[in-house]
């Protein structure tokens, strides 16, 4: 019995590899490329609740900034998670007081 079913297996098999093969091509020409600019060097970079903790407000209020244009991100990573040059946070710092 077994053996009048191995071609069926097989073939089951082989096809939901070759099915997980060609989802992944697909997703991976969906996805979009993004050049990779290096701006600052890393240790020039804060992270939000640094940038933060630097200017005395909430790291939502920082998000904010950046929204409205007043501070300025660089977007890291696979999760673009933001990153600001720590010159300009001071410098923001400085025209706040």
């Amino acid at each position: 019995m077994l053996i009048l079913l191995w071609p069926l297996l097989t073939g089951l098999a082989l096809g939901f590899v070759l099915g997980l093969t060609v989802g992944l091509r697909l997703a991976l020409k969906r996805s979009p490329r993004r050049k990779v600019v290096a701006l600052a060097a890393p240790s020039r970079l804060v992270k939000v609740s640094q940038a933060a903790e630097i200017l005395g407000v909430h790291p939502n209020t920082v998000r904010r900034w950046q929204k409205q244009g007043v501070l300025k991100a660089v977007r890291v990573g696979l999760r673009r998670d933001r990153r600001f040059v720590r010159s300009e946070v001071e410098e923001l710092m400085k025209e706040r007081r």
